[in-house]
């Protein structure tokens, strides 16, 4: 005769216990008790193991779930056993919603054992008083265990949140990785420090990055250095924790409360400032948030191993407008690479427009450009932006002031509900004022966004100054591709310092848009083996009299400038 089969339910709450016995000992009791009555314990078992009955999340998320739409499906047969540990296990929830799910088992012909006590539950149960009122008795008792266990742990968290804001005291919650707890020699009482080796890598992630490099490159740079890594990775920095210490607060010194709901955290109030050593400046900070924004717009620029493309962001078909991409057919003479329309390269038709001119040859016009960079004086207009910092600031005061308005007549109004027994129209206002005040704090933090973009915009002249002496240095380090740390910076300098660059396949020139006003033109020959350079503030006729009269690739003839 064919055995009834049983399944297995195995909860526990905290991870921690995964480490111990619990898992063992429930799974052994379940096996004991289906050999003792003549049950075959079937192989499909159902864990959650580390998953907290109170929030129900193991029937809405969990195993147990999987198991009631086992049986739903069929999978799990009427007449079959459940079997837990006790029935605390099964649901730590409110009592009424925990008595229904333990009804809906049983109403579909499950038997549920408790191994604590032996007891077998069944669709029969439901009609006995003393089999309904043990269940119900076990089920408020674990609800109870549970709310109260939630409520010191609450009531914990809440107090270190509170010594944070008002004393700076430490939570004794993990710090950030490049800070440590020590006691302070004069009070005992425990204190944040930085971890100095670990601060200078992180100033010097920050410097990389708003130098240009991605998170990749700086990733790998400090994996080549042997620099040992310090966060939860055993194999090396990844481009993930990277990024991730980019976009922390908590290097300003910032801590931000939190809460855990359903496994996600959630900020709570404003963040403690001053509350950790600061390790990054808020200038600092702010430009590699807008580096990170201008480098997420772009791509195709930075490789893990080489850097292909040195005109990314910049480099423009003259024809239609779109994006030029590098393409790589190999290597001469069979092969070449070049930059290519990405409306010609698809075929596509954008805007009603097509585009035909495809493509213009890589290394020539990157040549080119670099030489233009390194011997071509620009002078730039100093930063015009002070008069709209100014307006903005003004702007900003105005909406601080509307915002502390709202506030303080939200707080006057919740005053006002708790005294009158009909405040119904209170209650609409104190929604209209509420959706007031999100809307000014969103206004006032585009308004300081707009006003730190001003302030940390590079002045162009000082870019393109300095571009030119990294390629007065590093002329001949800058073709090669895989040099991803300089040709990197030469890209971010470039789209520091000018505005596009225009590629005119079919007329062979290239044109160099400095700013609104100024460009420059370079026009090569038929087979692109030389070229001319021409700026337009130059009055000049091309040919002979020139500003630059390049004849062949790397050798260069200079003229005086008029």
């Amino acid at each position: 005769m064919k055995q009834t089969l049983a399944y297995s339910y195995v909860r526990f709450s905290s991870p921690e216990q995964a480490k111990g016995d619990s898992f063992r000992r429930q799974t052994e009791a379940a096996r004991k008790y289906c050999n003792k009555h003549g049950l075959e314990l079937a192989d499909l078992r159902f864990h959650d193991l580390g998953i907290s009955g109170y929030k129900g999340n193991h029937f809405t998320q969990g195993a147990l779930g999987d198991f009631v739409e086992a049986i739903e499906q069929g999978k799990v047969r009427g007449g079959s056993y459940l079997i837990v540990e006790s029935l605390d296990r099964l649901s730590r929830e409110e009592v009424d919603i925990a008595f229904s799910r333990f009804a809906s088992i049983l109403r579909a012909d499950i038997k549920i054992v408790t191994l604590q006590d032996g007891k077998v539950f069944s669709r029969a149960s439901l009609k006995n008083t003393t089999d309904i009122l043990v269940s119900i008795l076990v089920m408020l008792r674990a609800f109870e265990e549970s709310e109260s266990k939630a409520n010191r742990i609450r009531e914990a968290r809440d107090e270190k949140h509170r010594q944070a804001r008002e004393n700076k005291k430490p939570t004794g919650y993990r710090p950030p990785d490049w800070v440590r707890t020590v006691k302070d020699a004069d009070s005992g009482k425990p204190k944040y420090e930085l971890i100095p080796e670990r601060a200078e890598v992180i100033k010097r992630i920050y410097h990389l990055n708003n130098s240009g490099m991605g998170a990749i490159v700086i990733a790998r740079l400090l994996n080549e250095e042997r620099i040992p890594p310090w966060g939860r990775s055993k194999t090396g920095w990844q481009t993930s924790y990277i990024k991730k210490i980019l976009k922390a607060r908590t290097v300003l010194g910032e801590y931000q409360p939190h809460i855990v709901t359903n496994r996600v955290r959630e900020a709570v109030g404003e963040p403690v400032f001053g509350f950790y050593p600061a390790v990054i400046d808020p200038n600092t900070f702010k430009l590699a948030q807008m580096t990170m924004t201008a480098r997420d717009k772009r791509s195709g620029g930075v490789r893990k191993d080489k850097v292909n493309n040195l005109f990314t962001g910049l480099a423009k078909c003259k024809h239609c407008g779109n994006t030029m991409h590098f393409v790589d057919k190999g290597k001469p003479p069979k092969g070449n690479q070049y930059l290519l329309c990405s409306l010609a390269k698809t075929g596509a038709v954008h805007n009603g427009v097509s585009c035909k001119r495809a493509s213009i040859r890589y290394q020539q016009t990157e040549d080119a450009i670099l030489t233009v960079a390194a011997t071509l004086n620009l002078k730039f207009e100093p930063p015009t932006n002070k008069g709209e910092v100014e307006r903005l600031q003004s702007q900003l005061s105005e909406v601080h002031a509307d915002l502390g308005t709202a506030e303080e007549a939200i707080v006057r109004i919740t005053n006002a509900i708790a005294e009158l027994p009909d405040s119904s129209g209170l209650i609409a206002k104190l929604a209209e004022l509420e959706l007031q005040k999100r809307e000014k704090k969103s206004e006032y933090q585009a308004i300081e966004n707009r006003i730190d973009e001003l302030n940390l915009v590079p002045q162009a002249s000082s870019v393109w100054n300095e571009l030119q002496q990294e390629l007065k240095v590093f002329r001949e380090d800058a073709s090669d591709r895989t040099n991803v740390k300089l040709r990197t910076k030469i890209n971010n300098q470039l789209l520091n310092s000018i505005d596009r660059i225009e590629f005119d396949n079919h007329a062979k020139i290239v044109t160099i848009h400095i700013d609104s006003k100024r460009i420059v033109e370079i026009r090569f020959e038929e087979k692109m083996k030389g070229y001319t350079v021409k700026p337009s503030w130059d009055n000049r006729e091309f040919f002979p009299n020139t500003f630059i009269i390049k004849e062949q690739i790397r050798k260069v003839h200079y003229e005086k400038e008029q």
